[in-house]
């Protein structure tokens, strides 16, 4: 967890949401943030922000979210819009996008296994050419139909999880500076 916000406050939003003390930086410039993002290489990274401090970092990651409320910048730079606030929405976020990435990997594996099956019988002689006209059809609109159900599946997951949402307390407001936010925190 990278924040401009004070060390202290960095590490009581870290314990809150589960963070190892160990992973979290606090009063870090907006260069350091872009330093720390390009330092991951070719490790998927994702950087949330809402300020303009945050644009440089967004930007450069391979996925880059800006939250509710924050500013042009960070929403111009940014891959991804959470229009409400909290954590709720990114934790979403992470659980659609890992249900489409094994919804994918299923439809590769179910369209490959399909048309193994189907070549080896064209080729072995043991369907006619017409049958295997109308088995290729198949394959893609049994693919399409795994893919539509396995999206009404995620959507139904997710759903279910934004209503418990994740397991927060509230910042107490005597540890935030006065004029000052905290990015993704409760209060």
């Amino acid at each position: 967890m990278l924040t401009g916000d004070r060390i202290e406050v960095a590490r009581q939003i870290a314990e809150q949401v589960g963070l190892d003390e160990q992973a979290v930086l606090g009063q870090v410039a907006p260069e350091q943030k872009l330093a720390q993002v390009k330092q991951a290489g070719d490790t998927p990274c994702m950087m949330v922000g809402d300020g303009v401090n945050d644009a440089a970092a967004l930007a450069a990651a391979h996925i880059g979210v800006a939250v509710s409320g924050g500013a042009e910048a960070s929403l111009a730079a940014a891959d991804v819009y959470l229009a409400r606030p909290g954590l709720a929405p990114l934790v979403e976020l992470v659980t659609m996008g890992r249900q489409t990435m094994r919804i994918i990997h299923r439809n590769l594996a179910v369209s490959l296994g399909y048309n193994a099956v189907a070549v080896s019988l064209a080729a072995g002689g043991l369907i006619n050419p017409l049958i295997a006209a109308i088995l290729m059809p198949l394959s893609s609109a049994t693919v399409l139909a795994l893919a539509m159900g396995g999206q009404w599946g995620a959507a139904r997951a997710v759903k279910g999880q934004s209503k418990r949402g994740p397991k927060l307390r509230r910042v107490d407001p005597d540890a935030v500076p006065p004029g000052r936010h905290l990015e993704g925190a409760v209060r």
